[in-house]
């Protein structure tokens, strides 16, 4: 960390005492929380020490320990899915487009201004065990990983969990894309998810919508984004004291487009028409909208729809799909903030990160002007944005 190569180039020599905790805050751009944690892996390392009315002193014999250990360590490690085989597919022209590229794209200001490189490290629908194969690719780059971006796998919240432990336990910083579990408080950044429903609930709740189609995945059960949004979408309703006994929840296979489209279909058959779908991506909005037209429904007069992803595509759709645009770039941008405030204070433990999205308004559903201004006013997270 930079403390330590401070100390041991001898810009900080024996006996000095080195600056205070606001001062070094201030300089390195990070929080007294992150340099206190590096104060303290000092002492451990008896590289300083406190002394009374004097603060924390470099020791006499810090100065002997040999530069050559001190490694810059390059690589920030992605784990993902991988597929069937190694192949990684390369970014596309326009990050944007893609929900995984846009967080990459939102990391790579950082990562280039820092002269770090990205690494895959996939996990294969081929391995066996695949914690452990994951944790042996892990190993074989470890000397030279600098952190770790781990994208959301689908797995079991059990094998993430240990996943996670078995980071700490190598001593490697890492960031997850969204909490493992309700008991998650450090090493993961996620878009406020219980906001964006929450703020789409009261929204309809205020409308008169009481029969709402909420569509999610199979991962519902184990994905705590996807757990946190039916969450979001009932406490908007309860805010405004509304009934939710029609509100239905439906997983889908994945989150394409013809899953959306065959699950609207199929619940049409034996459901009343419902006044409003509430997707968790904006593709399964997409189907949505397919099955519904078909029908002969007219979108937004019989049915408003609005998507979860906020991918530029959704402009594009037919209508214009009304969407929770989540913050993609920013969410890759503070991972590598966190994943480089973690290296330079030689660290393995931060304090997590929650993001605020938008509601873009669009064609496919319409919230009147005044409840828009009226939950401005109250404070909501997450905030409306037109577009034609």
């Amino acid at each position: 960390m930079v403390m330590e190569k401070r100390i041991h180039r001898g810009d900080w020599p024996a006996g000095t005492r080195i600056p205070a905790t606001r001062d070094l805050a201030e300089q390195f751009g990070t929080s007294r929380k992150t340099v206190q944690d590096a104060i303290g892996l000092l002492e451990k390392r008896k590289l300083v020490s406190r002394r009374p009315r004097v603060g924390c002193v470099v020791h006499s014999t810090a100065g002997r320990v040999q530069r050559h250990t001190i490694r810059k360590k390059a690589q920030i490690g992605i784990i993902t899915i991988g597929g069937y085989t190694p192949y990684i597919p390369p970014p596309p022209a326009d990050y944007s487009r893609d929900w995984f590229w846009s967080i990459i794209g939102g990391m790579q200001p950082d990562m280039v201004g820092h002269g770090k490189l990205m690494t895959m490290i996939p996990t294969h629908l081929f391995d066996k065990e695949p914690l452990a194969a994951l944790l042996e690719r892990v190993d074989g780059i470890r000397e030279t990983l600098a952190g770790i971006l781990c994208y959301p796998l689908s797995w079991p919240a059990k094998q993430m969990s240990q996943l996670t432990h078995a980071l700490d336990e190598r001593q490697i910083p890492y960031v997850t894309l969204n909490r493992v579990s309700n008991l998650t408080h450090h090493n993961f950044v996620s878009a406020d998810f219980i906001g964006g429903t929450r703020l789409v609930g009261r929204c309809l709740a205020r409308m008169g919508v009481r029969r709402v189609l909420m569509l999610g995945t199979k991962s519902i059960t184990s994905s705590h984004s996807e757990m946190d949004r039916v969450g979001g979408l009932f406490q908007g309703y309860a805010l405004e004291d509304a009934p939710t006994q029609e509100i239905h929840v439906i997983r889908c296979a994945d989150h394409r487009m013809e899953s959306g489209h065959g699950i609207v279909s199929q619940y049409l058959n034996d459901h009343p028409t419902p006044q409003a779908v509430v997707a968790m991506g904006d593709f399964l909005a997409q189907g949505a909208i397919k099955a519904l037209t078909e029908r002969g429904l007219r979108i937004p007069d019989d049915v408003g729809v609005i998507g979860g992803t906020g991918l530029p595509q959704a402009r594009e759709m037919t209508p214009s799909l009304t969407t929770l645009s989540l913050p993609g770039a920013e969410l890759g941008h503070q991972a590598m903030q966190m994943l480089l405030e973690m290296e330079r204070a030689d660290v393995t433990r931060i304090t997590g990160r929650t993001i605020r999205g938008e509601l873009v308004l669009r064609q496919s559903l319409c919230i009147p002007e005044s409840i828009q201004r009226e939950l401005s006013e109250e404070s909501e997270a997450w905030k409306f944005r037109a577009e034609q």
